[in-house]
């Protein structure tokens, strides 16, 4: 049976976890691109009529749609699982590799700059507004500043972010997850489940939201696992309140190179058949993945 799971063209099931994507993923960029085009019209007018500030508030806000628009749209999966090497506690051993996509240098420097950019707007228009007493403008010079921090945020954080040993790894001992920042590992037998689940965003459940797929994984004693810098590294915003305390590793499937569904039926595969994990490695195991990936293009 075929999965439908977004671009996923895989002929494995998707997890019940995973919700079918709203227009085939692309509601985010859809609503996006609609709505900076919806704010060009007051942007023009409020800049014919002279008004500096909101005008850089309204194309500020429409600038973030469309790079929001960008960001989100889907992707296709390029990268099938690999055999690599994989470190752990010093030492390099065989495995199979689900990539994760790396945030591009450019796109990081690029974020900063805008972020600086409106962050200093904020800073004019605000001494501008208290020179003339025109304390309304406070609002929209509060509405740029937000806006750049989103930015500067987001700029900082790709920054930060490693560009190599990204992906979830899986050795006959261990499983290994790198998203750039934290890095989580863990022992086969300390693995209580492999799960999924869905985050919608947007405030009422009648309206078509954009949604994001998870895989988690869950320990039996979060509190052993190696390699964690800080508490549920990943688990962030609306996960965090809906996930179980045990999971210690959240992946988006979005940030998968391959195949998001091969890599949950897989980790769940050799999570339950401890007999089969030696074939991690010694090559048969990225050889029957890549086969199928073949096979299913």
């Amino acid at each position: 049976m075929k999965a439908r799971n977004g671009s996923s063209g895989t002929s494995l099931p998707p997890p019940a976890g995973w919700k079918p994507l709203p227009l085939g993923g692309w509601l985010a960029t859809t609503v996006s691109a609609a709505a900076a085009l919806i704010l060009v019209v007051p942007a023009v007018l409020l800049a014919l009529d002279g008004d500096r500030v909101q005008t850089a508030v309204t194309g500020g806000v429409a600038v973030l749609l469309v790079v929001t628009a960008v960001l989100v749209r889907p992707r296709r999966r390029r990268a099938p699982a690999r055999a690599v090497l994989v470190e752990v506690e010093g030492t390099h051993t065989p495995g199979l590799r689900f990539p994760v996509r790396p945030t591009p240098p450019l796109v990081s420097v690029g974020l900063l700059l805008a972020g600086l950019v409106f962050v200093a707007l904020a800073l004019a228009a605000g001494v501008a507004a208290v020179l003339q007493g025109e304390w309304p403008m406070l609002a929209g010079v509060a509405v740029l500043v937000a806006v750049g921090a989103v930015f500067l945020l987001g700029g900082i954080a790709g920054l930060r972010s490693a560009r190599t040993g990204l992906g979830v790894d899986l050795t006959p001992r261990h499983v290994v997850v790198g998203l750039g920042i934290d890095r989580v590992v863990l022992a086969w037998d300390e693995i209580a489940a492999i799960g999924a689940t869905t985050v919608r965003y947007g405030f009422r459940t009648a309206i078509p939201a954009p949604v994001q797929h998870w895989l988690l994984i869950e320990a039996r004693d979060p509190g052993a696992v190696t390699e964690r810098s800080r508490p549920r590294p990943a688990a962030l915003g609306r996960l965090a309140g809906r996930v179980s305390a045990a999971v210690v590793a959240a992946v988006p499937t979005g940030r998968l190179a391959g195949d998001p569904v091969v890599c949950f039926r897989t980790l769940e595969h050799y999570a339950s058949r401890p007999d089969a994990r030696a074939e991690l490695g010694d090559g048969t195991a990225a050889a029957a993945i890549a086969r199928q990936d073949a096979a299913n293009a």
